[in-house]
């Protein structure tokens, strides 16, 4: 049957409006009516967006009283968004965030990144295109976060177009939890090659020197390092050695030497000193 829908009257705004009946519809026409209403609000949304976000640039800080929102007597653009549409605090707040990335995706330059969030331009695009929503959006640009210098923007940006991708069977709460989990396997995946790469560096060297010392020279890794510090603290510490070693340390042994740490060398982090110890630093007998 025939849509009892006029999209195209929906823009007159000359005309009264009313919801058109629906009841008539089958089953299948009316699934049909629904996903092509949620894709014209799609459009609708980034198209307000879009307008939200040159709104707060003509409204940004650097304008004071100048300002659009300000001249409107509005403290923000985000308080004249609501006196304006009747949304609320938080719709105005992701209307900026979103209409901002989409203006930046369309001011960038063929093959050049956008200047705002470039690693979400999958994202600004599908919500230009009308294919994502702008509650969609946000949460993806919530729940990846911000690059560091592990989490790179390339590693963000390839996870936000599979996010896109999957974003057509999830809603809206499920996305949020898919991409707070997405970016919690790019941080425990690049802690677990840190730590695999420390443990290739391990080695440790025990020379026998002509008169009998032994030299020692080990690269650690911070779980072996502290460890072996924990050892070494105790073992040069005269007043925790005795409790450390309990009645396996020799009390009157010249032999023993528990001294006071210093400084070998100038250590190239404040908070991880190299340690000597010498036969000056000698327990009394």
């Amino acid at each position: 049957m025939t849509s009892p829908i006029d999209f195209a009257a929906l823009a007159d705004l000359s005309v009264a409006f009313a919801p058109p009946v629906v009841g008539g519809l089958s089953d299948d026409e009316l699934l049909v009516e629904k996903t092509l209403v949620a894709e014209l609000r799609r459009r609708v949304d980034a198209l307000d967006a879009v307008i939200a976000a040159e709104l707060a640039h003509r409204s940004r800080p650097e304008l004071g009283s100048a300002g659009l929102a300000q001249r409107h007597g509005a403290r923000t653009p985000e308080k004249l968004i609501q006196t304006l549409t009747g949304v609320s605090g938080r719709d105005a707040r992701t209307q900026v965030r979103v209409g901002t990335l989409i203006a930046a995706l369309a001011a960038a330059e063929p093959g050049v990144e956008a200047a705002v969030e470039p690693w979400l331009g999958a994202v600004a695009a599908a919500v230009a295109s009308g294919r994502l929503g702008l509650e969609a959006a946000d949460v993806i640009r919530t729940g990846l976060g911000q690059p560091t210098a592990d989490v790179t923007v390339d590693l963000l940006a390839r996870a936000a177009e599979a996010l896109v991708d999957e974003s057509a069977d999830l809603t809206v709460e499920e996305l949020a939890v898919r991409a707070r989990a997405m970016r919690t396997e790019l941080d425990v995946a690049l802690v677990a090659e840190l730590e695999a790469a420390l443990r290739e560096k391990r080695s440790l060297t025990m020379t026998r020197l002509p008169d009998g010392m032994t030299r020692l020279v080990a690269m650690l890794d911070p779980e072996n390092a502290a460890q072996v510090r924990s050892i070494v603290d105790a073992a040069t510490s005269p007043h925790l050695a005795s409790a450390a070693l309990g009645s396996s340390m020799p009390t009157r042994s010249p032999r023993w030497m528990p001294c006071s740490p210093t400084r070998a060398r100038p250590s190239s982090s404040p908070s991880t000193p190299s340690w000597s110890c010498s036969a000056s630093a000698r327990r009394p007998t």
